[in-house]
């Protein structure tokens, strides 16, 4: 006669599979005597293998529930639940943490995806391939000050902090009005010899916009000029914004120009900042001008331009 496990530890197992929830019976043998009673989902036969200790079916498990997760959302809650439980029984691997990183960046957790780094860690398999998408989901999630941590760990582990990698720090520090911690990071770049493309420039001048530093900007936009480096709509729309904080419509209105005189594109974006700076320049009329001339333009007017030029009404 088999003896069950205890019901703290039938518990446990049963967490690991978030498809074996009803009627399942675990046995002592540790994971190897898993039978199913009733089960209501048609692919519970196939889930079940999950509960095998077998490194290899548990991988699968994961990488099936993290491409099921991107095509239909109301699977991400299965997957988080078994990327989790990785973290929980301490299986996490260097096989198998790219698939767990990847969940919780579906789900927009950091905090899970930075337990891995430190599970990995614990056993000395962390990769700069992990803690580079770890950073990239604490950008995304505003999380500066733990993308800075993980970038720290990064150097202190010798490992190679590239162009994407510095690049993504300062995008989290741009979300976060971390204006000068971005500029130190795109001024180290430069001390170290590591590439500032485009995406670099754009993100620090982005950072230098919000945070009101609009000559920092304009000093970075020339630089990009005398490097050779593409401006883009990206680039004219935080400088043109970065001018819109500082009360400089006029040269707002220059850089709007200078863009078609380019054949830069100009969005919805473009439009609301030049709009917005026009209005707190007091200029409601060339406010109006801008907000009119969009749909002949092909561009769409959003509720920003519409309340950025009602300011301007206002205002003026």
């Amino acid at each position: 006669m088999k003896a069950s496990l205890s019901p703290a530890a039938q518990h446990r197992v049963t967490s690991f599979n978030p498809w074996i929830r009803n009627g399942t019976t675990i046995e002592s043998g540790a994971f190897n005597s898993v039978t199913i009673r009733s089960c209501h989902s048609s692919t519970c036969s196939r889930k079940m293998s999950m509960a095998k200790p077998h490194v290899a079916h548990r991988n699968k498990l994961l990488r099936e529930s993290l491409e099921r997760a991107k095509t239909e959302r109301h699977h991400l809650q299965d997957a988080l639940t078994l990327a989790s439980d990785l973290l929980t029984l301490g299986k996490v691997s260097r096989n198998n943490a790219m698939d767990a990183i990847n969940i919780f960046k579906l789900g927009r957790v950091p905090a899970k995806c930075i337990e891995v780094i430190n599970a990995l860690n614990q056993v000395g398999m962390a990769t700069h391939h992990h803690y580079r998408a770890a950073i990239s989901i604490c950008k995304k999630g505003s999380k500066w000050k733990e993308a800075l941590t993980l970038f720290e760990e990064m150097g202190r582990h010798g490992m190679e902090r590239d162009n994407i990698t510095y690049t993504d720090i300062i995008s989290a520090c741009e979300k976060s009005g971390q204006w000068a911690r971005a500029l130190a990071l795109f001024e180290e770049m430069g001390h170290k010899g590591i590439d500032r493309d485009v995406i670099t420039y754009n993100a620090t001048i982005s950072a230098c916009e919000k945070g009101g530093q609009w000559e920092r900007a304009q000093a970075l936009f020339d630089e990009m000029e005398l490097l050779g480096l593409k401006r883009t709509t990206v680039t004219y729309s935080a400088m043109i914004s970065a001018c819109d904080k500082a009360g400089q419509w006029q040269h707002a209105l220059r850089l709007f120009a200078e863009m078609r005189a380019r054949g830069v594109a100009q969005n919805t974006v473009t439009y609301g900042a030049v709009i917005a700076a026009c209005g707190r320049g007091g200029q409601w009329q060339r406010a109006l001008a801008l907000l009119e001339e969009m749909p002949a333009r092909g561009v769409e007017r959003n509720t920003i331009v519409y309340s950025a030029a009602m300011s301007a009404c206002v205002r003026g």
